[in-house]
């Protein structure tokens, strides 16, 4: 070989080294093994749940009856209700039906029941140990507060406009609760 190319190839060497001797450290990261391990213990702190009483679970049953029905959603409604059916019964055209479902949907659409969401609650109060009686306003659909007047040629005196209505629900198993009383009728 040349000695030239041989002297080029050595002084690359030594300068290789040269470079690599002065050269400052490269900082590599820590492993994970070397690295410290500190613990951060953050107190947990658990809510107790929130208390349900019989009464909030019965004024939301009502809510929900009232909503499901304005809602057209007959078959949760009749899940909701537990009281008598004889009414709708006399009050749909075919009497031979039974079927829960359908007697709300032809007492809410056809019969002159008032199927509308409630406005608000005025008043509760528990009357023995498995039923609540709440006394309610429902909503217009502008937004009123919905009254019944006087009916079939009653004067006002006779028969004073009502924008509160009570309902009774009761718990029927223990743990379920079902409205007793039906929508509000305006013949």
């Amino acid at each position: 070989m040349n000695k030239r190319v041989i002297g080029a190839v050595f002084a690359g060497i030594i300068i290789v080294n040269l470079l690599a001797c002065s050269a400052q450290p490269v900082a590599t990261p820590p492993t994970p093994a070397a690295q410290a391990t500190t613990t951060t213990v953050v107190p947990v702190t658990v809510s107790p749940p929130i208390a349900v009483t019989d009464e909030q679970v019965a004024r939301q049953t009502l809510i929900e009856f009232f909503d499901r029905l304005h809602r057209g959603d007959y078959l949760a409604a009749a899940q909701l209700y537990g009281g008598s059916y004889e009414a709708l019964l006399y009050d749909s055209s075919s009497s031979s039906s039974v079927n829960p479902p359908t007697l709300l949907w032809r007492a809410c659409t056809l019969n002159g029941f008032v199927c509308r969401p409630i406005k608000r609650v005025v008043a509760s109060e528990q009357i023995d140990d498995e039923t609540f009686l709440f006394k309610v306003e429902f909503l217009n659909p502008d937004g009123s507060t919905f009254v019944r007047g006087p009916c079939c040629g009653a004067t006002v005196q006779e028969h004073p406009p009502q924008s509160v209505f009570e309902y009774h629900v009761r718990k029927v198993d223990g743990t379920t609760f079902m409205v007793m009383d039906l929508p509000v009728y305006v013949p």
